[in-house]
């Protein structure tokens, strides 16, 4: 109880004496912009609808005026901003994916009139393509409100509370083993006065101002990755994390889904005390429903959802509910495409995303290679923005005679299957998938079995062949990738049969893919 008196009154302090302090330091902070997100905050649907097409104009006059790349493409086509007056016209601006990004980075894909002072250049974490990417300094203090704004719709959002992130980490392949624990208050602080002395004058306000945001007002711990053991981590490690956790009791623990779960199973086998933790937020790679169900029970905490990337920011998150994800609707533009068209809610699509918070490198329909469904229904919660569910990677879809298995269905189906802890599923060609098995420590796993029912689940005559694995490898990216599909590319050749709306206004669907 006097902890979390503690914790409210450190709240109270930072929200109304530090947090607003900051605003006279800092050059562009999140504050006003968080302020405008909760002003929509319940805002009617048809309003949010106004207000997010009022800005995609606007930023589409900005880039065709100020963008090489855009004035080009646009002008290629005959689109003006001014002639997109429904859904239907937004089909005719071309996309844009990470590889045209990346041939026309940075001079012909930046805005002239931005000021190159403020830019950061971040490097996406993707896990099947890198991209580099610029932020100006109001793209960032965006970006920032709308992590804080989902933090406030997901009742987790307290200034001053702790949040711990265990990302993955590319480096961690080569050097994970030396880098386990975090640096000492002491190195933290040696590491201070060097960026501290490496400042020019005129930036220390700012610097200042950041240092505090990040210590006092919102602070965050980063832990190290997992390293290069895969899935295979030694109980010992797994102490080591569950007791820091334990000790720092943050507010919100995030991590890579993977790390997550082998956390929650090893606290799960050691049945030692509760980590004491607010909620549960995985992120960096999809989350699915088995998953949060088992955090939820191990940890006995609220899990979460984002979508979001380093190269386009927040777009949408779950509420209070912890079901599908509100898209944040004045900040950004999410569609659904199949075969060049927008596909009804519920159905399968391939989502196209125009966020709004970057000028200085605006990205507009762009396809950052994953798969999803729109909803037009409303959240119990009262909001009326629009809702939307990712089901994985477009590269980990796999698409057969019989139809189309999303990353999330495949690794719902085979992650419950007894005794397998985790799995890689590759597929070689249209014919076969080998299916590599890491086996949980008291039992055997049925293979043929195993591979039947795959192969049926699957269908379209795919031959499943199973073995045993010690441990499934992250990628270079740090990450994880449990499918591996080459028939994605059949994805925008098939048909889409929707079936009568259900009692609940949702869509149930079969996908047919077209013929090889």
């Amino acid at each position: 109880m006097i902890g979390e008196e503690f914790m409210s009154f450190r709240s109270l302090i930072a929200d109304k004496l530090i947090m607003s302090s900051l605003l006279r330091f800092s050059q562009c902070p999140p504050w006003p912009w968080l302020e405008e997100l909760r002003r929509v905050d319940r805002a009617d649907r048809g309003g949010l609808q106004r207000l997010q097409w009022d800005k995609l104009r606007s930023f589409i006059d900005h880039a065709q005026d100020q963008v090489d790349y855009y004035r080009e493409s646009f002008g290629s086509v005959g689109v003006r901003a001014a002639d997109l007056m429904k859904w239907e016209d937004l089909l005719s601006i071309p996309t844009i994916n990470k590889q045209q990004i990346a041939a026309n980075f940075p001079d012909r894909i930046t805005a002239r009139d931005s000021n190159r002072d403020t830019w950061q250049y971040f490097a996406t974490s993707g896990t099947t393509d890198r991209l580099m990417v610029i932020k100006d300094a109001e793209a960032s203090s965006r970006n920032l409100a709308l992590s804080l704004y989902e933090e406030q719709i997901q009742g987790t959002y307290g200034p001053g509370t702790l949040h711990v992130n265990i990302p993955p980490d590319a480096c961690s392949l080569a050097c994970a083993v030396a880098s386990r624990r975090p640096e000492s208050p002491i190195g933290r602080l040696r590491q201070g006065v060097r960026d501290l002395l490496a400042r020019k004058p005129g930036s220390l306000p700012r610097w200042l101002a950041g240092r505090v945001m990040r210590n006092i007002a919102s602070p965050t711990r980063e832990m190290p990755s997992f390293g290069p053991e895969g899935t295979r981590v030694s109980p010992e490690l797994m102490d080591w994390y569950l007791d820091q956790i334990r000790q720092w009791r943050p507010s919100v623990l995030s991590g890579l889904p993977t790390y997550l779960q082998q956390l929650a199973r090893h606290h799960k086998r050691t049945g030692k005390s509760p980590l004491q933790i607010g909620s549960l937020l995985p992120q960096g790679a999809l989350s699915t429903p088995s998953l949060r169900k088992e955090l939820m029970q191990a940890f006995e905490v609220p899990v979460h959802e984002v979508y979001g990337g380093h190269e386009f920011g927040c777009v949408a998150s779950t509420c209070e509910q912890q079901d599908k994800m509100h898209i944040m609707m004045t900040e950004c533009l999410v569609e659904c495409v199949r075969d060049g068209h927008h596909i009804a809610p519920g159905e399968l699509g391939e989502i196209i995303l125009t966020p709004f918070s970057n000028r200085a490198m605006p990205l507009i329909r762009y396809c950052p290679g994953d798969v999803g469904r729109l909803y037009e229904d409303y959240c119990a919660c009262g909001r009326q923005t629009r809702l939307l569910v990712v089901e994985g990677r477009l590269q980990d879809t796999i698409i057969t005679s019989k139809g189309t298995r999303t990353e999330q269905e495949i690794i719902d189906f085979i992650g419950a299957w007894p005794n397998v802890e985790f799995f890689q599923l590759v597929q070689r060609d249209d014919r076969r998938c080998d299916l590599l098995i890491v086996e949980e420590e008291q039992g055997h796993t049925n293979l043929n079995d195993l591979a039947d029912a795959t192969a049926e689940f699957l269908g379209g005559g795919l031959r499943v062949r199973p073995r045993i694995v010690s441990t499934i490898k992250p990628e270079v990216s740090g990450k994880f990738r449990f499918v591996k599909s080459t028939s994605y590319g059949y994805f925008h050749k098939g048909k889409v049969e929707k079936k009568p709306t259900l009692a609940d206004g949702s869509y149930q669907v079969t996908e047919k893919a077209g013929a090889y």
